[in-house]
Order: structure tokens, then C-alpha cells, then sequence
């Protein structure tokens, strides 16, 4: 359109102001009224942008409140462009304000409290804004006290048809509310207070409660930090006020003030307000005045990205610059098994899982014991979401924080770098950071290279000898339990007694170097079979999933290994150790056991077990204490559970009836216990046949 143009035969153009992707808003006489008009023409194509135009000039058409863009008409032009035509407004956005002076405490009160009256009013007309950010309030004639609350593209209307699907996220992420950042389709107007609260927070600190380097470690911030207190940067701000923005920075919905109104209330209530200086950065306390933990953040990016920064159409001042929105529809990061499966690895994990920006993944785990341990959670937690995600990027990076305070930024900030120098296809893998790497130690296959340490794979448990810069490192000051254990050995093998010894301590005493020295000098002089296996805590509710790792350890099979590698080794062993018709049903049940279920000319039995988990159960316990028996009459058998305290119930039951069926057998199960409240080890002879 041109100067002189005629639009809709009322509004004609005088000037153009700010121009966008999906339009430019013009400076227009209205012929009627005589007055200037913002008029903002639509000429991007699309179903969508349309049904986004029309939704916000039927928005704003309800709305008539002094702290919202005036309305004025909107329509079609003869060319068939879609125009809307809102007041005309001098001055400056706020977001430009605060690049070029940060506002006073008294006068971010009064901005906010102006902006929460017309929330307010839009909120009871049934409107949501779903984007409020500093560039959409706007400060005519650069005045704090006339407030316009712009750009209504993107709010939603009780009972409008949802324009985006479940997953889309629909707003700005460091104003999003955290309903938004996982798209939610419950949103209501306390995710505009969530938004005005980090508005107001910024007013007051001159930096946003949320920041990162990219969306994704912004809205992971969003989700799981904790912002700071207003009063640790402006110590002269009322706690009255401080309260009030902690409350509107609620997680959760229901904790944040119930309705705008209220807000402005409780603004408005304030009173004169000292306008104290803001503090350059924020404190560094000389003491913690929190907990100190560490964190492990699994995040992974399901499919190409699909919210991309699209500019925002509604422009109603000539010097204004466009400000990037999402406003994307959900891509399906492949399907509702997948994600119904993310949710539960993290939840086996005791991980907190958040989906945001549609395609991105987020996990956190803290508090699982050492930091040996988070780790260890960290990196199984990966491993098991590539069976979902395929060859999409993954990575894990973990840090310490302070509990209350700040505790996740700098370890999302790193996860979500880690994450987008690894979004291009070629590079899909598992990365992992420094400290994750390193506390990981010989557990996991982890290869280094230029793109940074990929994990691979977790390693069977292992009790070769422990090495110091590659040299056998000496065992010290384990004599006396060394010898306690040779003994109750000694008497399993050579009287053929069945026997089962828990090692119990705190963690990092040397309850590993204990049996790893144990089956060094054991295997010095011939000794027994030794099978080990490890209890994870993100398994203790599956049934049976650590007598599975047992068998495993006895066949020389990993889970990993293909379906036909298993049943043949399930196979050889049987057939080398037992005869005569029990080898079918051993085989098949075995298989069942380790998750190589045999299909193809499986038995009547094993298919009526299928049918019935008792008569599955049974027969297994069947299978496992025949196979157990021959193996003991073959050569005495110990076997090495790590972790027990994680073990499932139904594995320590089969173990504790095959110790007792077999008690005259040279049968030795240790089992070593984590146990915080033990002394500096303990033993228990806690079964004998």
C-alpha cells in the first residue's frame, strides 16, 4: 500500500511505521473521526496467520479499558488484504525503557500496577494475553502513568477454538509461566500474572528472573529454578512487595495471586515507596544459606526443531522494533508410546521430566546418594531413552548448586549449550560433560573425541582388579574382613554347605575393593564361578530384574547382545550342565527370564505361563533352581550382588529358597549393602540353608 491509499474507504495512509513477517503497520487518517490511526494490513499467506489476525481484531474488539490498545474497526480491503485498525499511540515500549534507564521501584509499581488493571479487564471479559512482556506494554508520551497493554495475536478466548495443539508453546520464554513452557491446554490468566511478575521483577532488578543463553535453557530455568528475591538485588524494596512477586513467580498456578485485580490491589496498597539503588549484580553470601547439592540433567531434542523466533505483527509505534514470539504448532517427536516412555524412564530414575518448546526433552535427578550415583542414574537414564528417541541428540551435564537458591542455572545453561551444538543429525549421540565423565569412572563406555566424551554403554558389573594410573593399586587395612570372608568361603566349598553373607557399610568405605580383593585371591587358587550382578534402585519394582542379571553374568550374555546371541548361549550352557528332558523347559524359561523369549516353537508351557505372571513366576523359580543345583554339583558357585539394598523383592525370595533347597551344596552368596546409619562396615551372616 502507498501514501494516499484509502483502506477500507475510511483509513488512509499518511506513512508506514514497523513492518514484519506477517505484516507492516501503517500511520493512517481516519476520515470519520479525523484522528491518526495505527493501521496494521496482513500479507503473509497462511490459515493459520489468518485465523491469528482475525482472532486478535475480534479480541480487541471486546476489550475497552484505558491500560489496553483502543480499537477501532477492522475489516477487508478491495485488494482483499485483511486490515486492522487500532489507536495510534506516541512514546515508547517498555522494553526499549528499560534499555535505555532502568525504572525506579515507585514508578515499576505504577507500570505494573496499570498493566494488572488492564489484564484485569481483559481477564473478565474472558481473554487471556498469553505474552506479556515489557515490549508489549507501551508507555505513551514516555509516560509511566499511561499504560497500553498491546499485541493481542496470540491471547485466546474462553471457549475459542484452541489454535494450537497439546505440546505448542505460545508466548516468550523468559515470560513464559511454566503451564505455558510445557504447553498446557489448561492456561488461564494467572499465567498472565506469571508473565507480569517477571515483568515487574525486571523493572525492579533491571534483569529478568529467567535468563539463559538460548530458549531452551530459559524455559528449563522457567520449569525447574528457582528465581532470586527481589530484595537480594534492592535490598530498599518493601518485603510486602518482594512477597508479592515471589508469589506471582509461583510454579505452580494455584500459589500465585488469584486474579489480576488482586494484583493491582495489592500494588496500588504499597504506599510511597523508597527508591533505593539497585544493587550492580547479584550477592555472593560469604556462608551458604542453603543446602548445597548436585544436579544431573538428561535433555535431548526429539526431531528437528520446530518453534523458530517469528515476528510479532502488532506494531503500533513508528520507532518500534518487532520482537521475536514462538507461536509454533506441535511437531509429534514421534508418538504418544514415546513420550508416555520418557516419562517413565525418568520416573524409574526418580527424575523430575519436563517437555518443552515442543521437541525438547528435559530431565533432572538430584539426591540419588554419592555423586558416583547421581551419575550413574544420569547415564542409565540416557542410555534407556535412546530405545524412544532413536538417533536424536542426547546429552547429560552435571553441577552443584545451592538448594533454594540458583541451584540448576549453570548446569541448564550447559546441558542446553551441549544440546544445540549437537542438533544437527550427524552428530546424534550421548554426550556427557567433564564431571559427568569423570564420575563415571571404568562403569561406562565413554569414547573422547573432537566433538567432546560420547557415552556408549554401561558395562556388565566387573570385579577385575582396580588399577592406579594403569598399576594394580595394593588393598590396605582389609585383612581382617578379608579373612572373615575366605573362611565363610572355605567352609561353603570344602563341607558343602550353602551360606549367604551381607556386607554392610556407608558408602565410600571400599565395600567393592572388599569383594574385588576376595576374587583375586580366590581365582589364585582355583577358585569357584563367580557371578555378579547389581541392584538399581530405578528397578527395585520390576520383578525379578536382578536374579536376571544373575543368569546373565552365569551365561556370559548383556542385555544388549542380539536376541538369537542370547538363546544360543542359554543353549550351550544348559546343555553342557544338564541332561535328559528338563533341558527344554530350562532353556525356554531361562530365555523368558533374560529377555530372550523364544517364539518360534515355544512349548505349550511356556505359552500357558504367558498367559498367567503365577505360573510364569513358578516355573521360573523352577528353571532357576535346577540350573543353580547343577551348577553347584559341578564346582562351587558365588554369587556377587552389589547394592542389595536395591535389589526387587521377588530375586532375593528365589535366592533365599534356592539357599535353602540347596544347603548342602557349595552355594556362597555375598551381598554388599549400603546402610547410612552402619559403622564402618559390619557383616552378617544372614543365612546358612
Amino acid at each position: 500500500m502507498q501514501q494516499g491509499d484509502v483502506v477500507g474507504g475510511r483509513f488512509e495512509i499518511v506513512g508506514t511505521g514497523a513492518s514484519g513477517g506477517m505484516g507492516v503497520v501503517h500511520r493512517a487518517l481516519d476520515r470519520i473521526t479525523g484522528q491518526l490511526v495505527a493501521l496494521k494490513t496482513m500479507h503473509a499467506v497462511g490459515a493459520s496467520n489468518m485465523d491469528r489476525f482475525l482472532r486478535e481484531a475480534d479480541t480487541l474488539a471486546l476489550l475497552n479499558h484505558p491500560a489496553l490498545v483502543r480499537y477501532v474497526a477492522h475489516g477487508m480491503s478491495a485488494d482483499g488484504a485483511l486490515f486492522l485498525a487500532m489507536e495510534w499511540l506516541r512514546g515508547e515500549d517498555l522494553a526499549e525503557r528499560l534499555t535505555r534507564a532502568s525504572l525506579s521501584p515507585s514508578e515499576s509499581v505504577i507500570v505494573a500496577a496499570r498493566t494488572a488493571e488492564g489484564l484485569a479487564a481483559a481477564h473478565a471479559a474472558g481473554v487471556v494475553h498469553r505474552d506479556v512482556k515489557p515490549s508489549n506494554i507501551f508507555l505513551c508520551n514516555h509516560s509511566i502513568h499511561a499504560v497500553r497493554l498491546l499485541d493481542f495475536g496470540v491471547a485466546r478466548l474462553a471457549g475459542a477454538a484452541q489454535l494450537t495443539t497439546t505440546g505448542a508453546s505460545v508466548g516468550t520464554p523468559a515470560y513464559m509461566a511454566p503451564e505455558q513452557a510445557r504447553g498446557s491446554r489448561s492456561i488461564d490468566g494467572r499465567a498472565d500474572l506469571f508473565a507480569l511478575g517477571c515483568v515487574l521483577f525486571e523493572c525492579l532488578t533491571g534483569r529478568p528472573p529467567f535468563h539463559g543463553e538460548s530458549p531452551v535453557a530459559v524455559l528449563g530455568k522457567v520449569l525447574l529454578e528457582e528465581p532470586p528475591r527481589v530484595r537480594d538485588l534492592r535490598p530498599s524494596v518493601p518485603a510486602a512487595l518482594d512477597d508479592l512477586v515471589a508469589r506471582m513467580l509461583a510454579k505452580n498456578p494455584d500459589h500465585r495471586p488469584a486474579n489480576a485485580a488482586e494484583v493491582a490491589a495489592a500494588l496500588s496498597a504499597l504506599g510511597t515507596i523508597d527508591d533505593g539503588e539497585l544493587r550492580s549484580s547479584v550477592p555472593a553470601p560469604t556462608l551458604p544459606t542453603g543446602e548445597l547439592r548436585l544436579l544431573s540433567i538428561v535433555m535431548a531434542r526429539a526431531c528437528a526443531p520446530a518453534a523458530r523466533p517469528v515476528p510479532s505483527p502488532s506494531e503500533v509505534s513508528a520507532d518500534r522494533e518487532l520482537a521475536p514470539t514462538l507461536n509454533a504448532a506441535t511437531p509429534d517427536p514421534s508418538t504418544s508410546e514415546t513420550l508416555h516412555g520418557i516419562r517413565a524412564i525418568a520416573t524409574a530414575h526418580e527424575g523430575q521430566c519436563e517437555r518443552l518448546l515442543d521437541d525438547v526433552f528435559l530431565i533432572s535427578i538430584t539426591d540419588r546418594g554419592t555423586a558416583r550415583d547421581l551419575a550413574t542414574h544420569a547415564a542409565r537414564c540416557a542410555l534407556e531413552m535412546r530405545r524412544f528417541l532413536l538417533e536424536s541428540p542426547i546429552v547429560v551435564a552435571t553441577g552443584r548448586g545451592q538448594l533454594g537458591r540458583w541451584p540448576m542455572g549453570e548446569v541448564i545453561d550447559r546441558a542446553a549449550a551441549m544440546l544445540r551444538d549437537r542438533s544437527r543429525p550427524a552428530q546424534a549421540s550421548i554426550e556427557i560433560d567433564e564431571l559427568t565423565a569423570s564420575l563415571l569412572e571404568e562403569r561406562f563406555e565413554v569414547e573422547v573425541g573432537d566433538a567432546g566424551r560420547a557415552l556408549t554403554a554401561e558395562r556388565p558389573p566387573s570385579l577385575a582388579d582396580r588399577t592406579l594410573l594403569g598399576r594394580p593399586s595394593p588393598c590396605v587395612g582389609r585383612e581382617g574382613e578379608l579373612a572373615r570372608l575366605i573362611s565363610v568361603y572355605d567352609e561353603s566349598a570344602s563341607e558343602g554347605v550353602a551360606r549367604a553373607v551381607a556386607v554392610i557399610a556407608p558408602p565410600g568405605v571400599g565395600k567393592s575393593r572388599l569383594a574385588q580383593e576376595l576374587f583375586k585371591r580366590l581365582r589364585a587358587r582355583a577358585g569357584p564361578e563367580v557371578w555378579m550382578a547389581q541392584a538399581d534402585r530405578s528397578r527395585r519394582g520390576s520383578p525379578l530384574a536382578l536374579l536376571a542379571d544373575v543368569v546373565r553374568a552365569a551365561i556370559g550374555t548383556s542385555e544388549g547382545e542380539p536376541l538369537e546371541i542370547k538363546q544360543l548361549k542359554v543353549r550351550a550352557r544348559i546343555a553342557a550342565m544338564v541332561s535328559g528332558p528338563e533341558v527344554p523347559p530350562i532353556i525356554e524359561f531361562l530365555c523368558e527370564l533374560i529377555g530372550a523369549p523364544i517364539q518360534e516353537g515355544a512349548s505349550p508351557i511356556l505359552r500357558a505361563a504367558r498367559q498367567d505372571p503365577h505360573v510364569m513366576a513358578e516355573r521360573i523359580d523352577r528353571a532357576w533352581r535346577r540350573f543353580i543345583a547343577a551348577e553347584c554339583a559341578a564346582h562351587p558357585v558365588l554369587i556377587v550382588l552389589e547394592d542389595l539394598q536395591w535389589g526387587d523383592r521377588p530375586t532375593v525370595a528365589f535366592l533365599d529358597d534356592a539357599l535353602g533347597e540347596h544347603a548342602e551344596k557349595p552355594l556362597m552368596v555375598l551381598a554388599r549393602v549400603y546402610r547410612a546409619g552402619a559403622r564402618k562396615c559390619e557383616f552378617g551372616l544372614v543365612s546358612s540353608g
